[in-house]
């Protein structure tokens, strides 16, 4: 087994950790950073304020960055809601001016539920609607990107940054010592005086003793759709919200891309239970709201799935 000494290990999906990577390569630390998951190949949201600009052009440096004008979008049987324009939409949403606020224990869910809505979709820990989440809460009014990584401008990236050491494979284990960190991968050992996790916990399972077998997670599927009578409506992405009260997991709540009559449509359901089980409602739902549009349910590979956690579970802090 080989060994390798680093300053610091980065453990992350891609991107998250790339970013603090680089930073710690610019204070010429010498890097791990250790991929936990392929590339995204199609595009994802992040939200982006006047304070974020190194993290702006660090981005625009690795892909192609796009403003989707509106900004957020959450699209319901009430309404479409593009969250930044708040002159249109303020007399129907009035918790829109409470998104910057606090929330207290026991802040009215009918009246704060957009910001935990925002907590909810960024969270790795699953909870009730309104139950108050500990986690940095997404601000849903920043300006909202579409990110889409460019393999050349990655691999530029690499070559610039000699300080870090890039490995894919998956990792067999992780073990903290004191001030220590090692990761063993499937043919060597990298060592390090500090490390950061950016992964879900179940990548970190085995020594940490996080196995669970009744998890939630993040799954898609696709949908082959006719939107040619909405396009002056709807963005690249939205968030599609059946009914606010109801629990925001299976097919009330629909993360939703689309691109040239194709819906790459993500939803959040318990591991117990098969995704198959819930297409059709959620197809449904979208049939009803967009009518007209003509979906079509389409075989496709996917088999990424992103995974969430209860809360009692998740006993320690994954940044």
């Amino acid at each position: 087994m080989i060994k390798e000494n680093f300053d610091s290990l980065v453990f992350a999906d891609w991107p998250k950790g790339l970013y603090l990577a680089q930073k710690l390569a610019l204070k010429k630390q010498k890097v791990a950073y250790v991929e936990c998951l392929p590339r995204l190949k199609n595009p994802f949201g992040i939200f982006l304020n006047e304070n974020d600009k190194s993290l702006k052009l660090f981005l625009e440096n690795l892909g192609f960055l796009s403003q989707q004008e509106g900004g957020f979008c959450l699209i319901s049987p009430e309404g479409v809601w593009p969250l930044q324009e708040r002159k249109i939409i303020a007399n129907r949403i009035p918790t829109i001016k409470n998104l910057s606020h606090p929330l207290q224990n026991k802040a009215s869910f009918k009246t704060y539920w957009l910001s935990y809505l925002s907590l909810n979709m960024s969270s790795k820990i699953f909870k009730d609607n309104d139950s108050v989440l500990k986690n940095k809460r997404v601000n849903l009014l920043d300006d909202y990107f579409l990110f889409e990584a460019s393999p050349k401008k990655i691999e530029e990236f690499k070559t610039k940054f000699n300080y870090i050491s890039f490995f894919s494979a998956p990792s067999k284990s992780i073990l903290f010592k004191k001030n220590k960190a090692s990761l063993e991968l499937e043919n060597k050992t990298l060592n390090a005086d500090k490390i950061y996790c950016f992964s879900s916990p179940d990548r970190i399972s085995e020594d940490l003793k996080l196995k669970n077998k009744n998890h939630w997670q993040w799954q898609a599927f696709y949908l082959k759709a006719d939107f040619s009578k909405y396009t002056q409506i709807i963005p690249t992405h939205f968030v599609f919200l059946k009914n606010i009260y109801w629990p925001w997991c299976y097919d009330n709540l629909l993360s939703i891309f689309h691109r040239q009559g194709l819906l790459e449509v993500w939803m959040k359901i318990n591991s117990t239970e098969k995704l198959s089980r819930f297409k059709e409602q959620a197809k449904k739902h979208l049939n009803d709201f967009f009518k007209g549009c003509q979906l079509k349910t389409i075989n496709k590979d996917f088999k990424k799935s992103f995974k969430v956690y209860s809360e009692e579970f998740l006993n320690f802090s994954i940044t």
